[in-house]
């Protein structure tokens, strides 16, 4: 990873000089002016940035005043001194609908269910869990690796869906190294790598990051080759 001036200098390339990038950023407080900052209206932005880094930006600024109100203004002495029926009554709170399970625990989706039956739609967000997730109950796929490869993601939904097991198997048996791709910190560098070679896209991202280069790109793109060059025929679903 590179370090921020690095990042910074990168940007400020980009974007026509310093004075420019400056002018984007806006005025930056003093610490006092931070000192300021109310610990709520911290914990509030930082939960709104999580969930927005693996989401749709807009729909997370939409939906944000229903978090508000549920999680008590993010107030966090608040938070920390609710007993736990406080956090099982969310249950009873419409609009949550669903969950997006993206551990590395495929336990967790039992656990979920088991504990909350079907109160809320269970979703993996994790592509190289999603046939295990799929098998203990998960009903969606917020899958990374379908913008490069969406046929292959659809079946094995779709079969997984109609109890084809080991037809959907197969395909992931061999989807398994790309959907690797998406496991790691550069997931964005490697989906748009994958993008480049498996339908003729480009691999632009937004900064600070940067096309992958170098041993890691030729990496990914053995990879993303090595699977081309065995891909299998899907069956009909």
């Amino acid at each position: 990873m590179a370090d921020f001036q690095q990042i910074r200098a990168r940007a400020a390339k980009r974007k026509g000089g310093e004075e420019a990038l400056a002018s984007l950023l806006g005025p930056m407080p003093d610490n006092t002016a931070v000192a300021k900052v109310h610990d709520d209206r911290i914990l509030s932005t930082m939960a709104e940035r999580i969930f927005a880094a693996g989401f749709v930006w807009r729909v997370i600024e939409q939906k944000w005043p229903g978090f508000e109100e549920a999680f008590l203004g993010f107030e966090p002495k608040r938070l920390l001194f609710q007993p736990d029926d406080f956090w099982h009554e969310l249950a009873s709170d419409k609009r949550f609908v669903a969950i997006k399970e993206s551990s590395d625990d495929i336990r967790r989706s039992t656990e979920i269910i088991n504990r909350l039956g079907d109160r809320y739609d269970l979703f993996t967000g994790v592509d190289n869990l999603a046939f295990e997730a799929l098998s203990v109950g998960a009903i969606g796929w917020v899958a990374g690796l379908v913008t490069a490869f969406p046929r292959e993601t659809v079946a094995i939904y779709q079969l997984m869906r109609k109890g084809r097991r080991e037809e959907a198997l197969k395909i992931y048996r061999w989807f398994r190294p790309l959907l690797d791709l998406d496991v790691s910190t550069y997931l964005v560098q490697n989906i748009k790598l994958a993008e480049v070679l498996a339908i003729g896209t480009n691999d632009r991202v937004r900064m600070p990051r940067q096309p992958l280069s170098g041993e890691r790109r030729k990496a990914v793109e053995k990879i993303v080759r090595d699977a081309l060059a065995a891909r299998p025929e899907l069956p009909a679903f």
